[in-house]
């Protein structure tokens, strides 16, 4: 199995991680060199995706093609390309022209009567503001006062961003595939962010009661009906006083939560996205993964957001980094500093943060950090 991955940033590294683990071969293409997913996959192709008579070519050495990217004007002509090379591609457009807009999500949302935010200015403060058609962290703001929503809104039109009531609580997520008629739900998870809003860390699986968890399929299940997705699409909800109230969906390949839930399940959301009809089944018994980002940079290791990734270059896959199953990082032996994802797989969420702990102190023992210190 050939799987053609368009994109080589945060979301081509997850489909590769997950390609290699079905045993197929990942093809990373990008219009540079420069991305993190490029050392890690088993072949890489520099194109420009825009450019048909380059693309076409690349397609047709593929049994199947993940779009791992949000250029539309690459994202529009995938249909087009795919028909012309008759190669599969695990891809929904429908879908993502909603998504990629939180204005329309967030009027599905309505029709469906799933419980989200109360917009402004119905809501009081604190409100977050979200640019309409950005995806994840990027240029989300807390405002706790109209005066400084004011100076911020002055240099970015209100109109071009979705206003609502800022929530604190739990945030979890849901993975929905389906061939628009049959669609499975693979783990709920739980995200945690950093100070600017980007995820740092997935527990999976979430641990929720019954109620939530039959709220948070109910809300899967109402969207995947409305959608009748084809490919894959990402629930992202906060736990308000009891309540999920749905933040966001992405339809497309999403990061982090893909790589958690195979470790926890061994369910491996590219083979549903390629087998729809097939329920996935847990191929091991399940277990907890705590997946985490670091930073080690300037005598300081940090956990911080997804973003402090994107920038690496010469990634690759480690077994036993400092003491962790495995790490996606770019550390060579004597470095300075490094990005990785910690990886690790325990009975429960007490055990996996225990050996958390061990593998940073086996950093700050070791010769190049020694005496560094570890900032949650």
């Amino acid at each position: 199995m050939r799987l053609l991955i368009l994109g080589g940033k945060l979301q081509g590294m997850e489909a590769v991680y997950l390609a290699q683990k079905a045993g197929w071969t990942a093809i990373v293409a990008d219009r540079t060199r420069e991305v993190p997913a490029a050392d890690l996959a088993d072949a890489f192709v520099c194109v420009d995706l825009t450019d048909e008579n380059a693309a076409l070519p690349i397609f047709r050495q593929a049994d199947a093609v993940l779009p791992a990217m949000e250029n539309r004007d690459v994202l529009k002509r995938l249909d087009d390309y795919g028909e012309k090379s008759g190669t599969r591609v695990l891809f929904d457009w429908e879908a993502y022209r909603i998504s990629c807009s939180k204005k329309k999500s967030n009027e599905l949302f309505r029709q469906l009567g799933i419980p989200m935010p109360v917009p402004w200015p119905q809501c009081g403060f604190p409100v977050v503001v979200k640019p309409d058609q950005r995806s994840g962290s990027e240029g989300v703001r807390v405002f706790r006062d109209l005066q400084s929503m004011a100076v911020y809104t002055e240099q970015n039109p209100v109109e071009k961003q979705v206003v609502q009531q800022y929530l604190p609580g739990r945030s979890y997520s849901l993975e929905v595939i389906g061939d628009g008629t049959h669609f499975c739900f693979p783990q709920i998870t739980e995200v945690v962010t950093d100070a600017g809003y980007d995820c740092k860390r997935i527990k999976a699986p979430a641990v929720i009661s019954e109620e939530k968890r039959n709220q948070m399929m109910e809300i899967g299940r109402k969207l995947a009906g409305a959608l009748k997705i084809h490919g894959i699409f990402d629930i992202e909800v906060i736990d308000h006083e009891g309540v999920l109230k749905i933040l966001e969906i992405d339809a497309r390949l999403p990061s982090q939560t893909p790589v958690s839930v195979w470790n926890s399940t061994g369910i491996n959301m590219l083979d549903c996205m390629l087998h729809p009809d097939r329920p996935p089944v847990p191929k091991k018994e399940i277990g907890y993964c705590l997946y985490q980002q670091i930073v080690a940079e300037e005598g300081v290791i940090r956990m911080l957001g997804e973003h402090v990734l994107s920038g690496c270059r010469h990634m690759k896959r480690t077994k036993g980094f400092f003491g962790a199953d495995e790490a996606v990082t770019d550390y060579v032996d004597g470095c300075r500093d490094f990005r990785a994802i910690i990886i690790l797989t325990r009975d429960s969420e007490a055990e996996a943060e225990r050996v958390f702990q061990a593998v940073i102190r086996n950093i700050c023992h070791s010769p190049e950090f020694s005496g560094w210190e570890y900032q949650e």
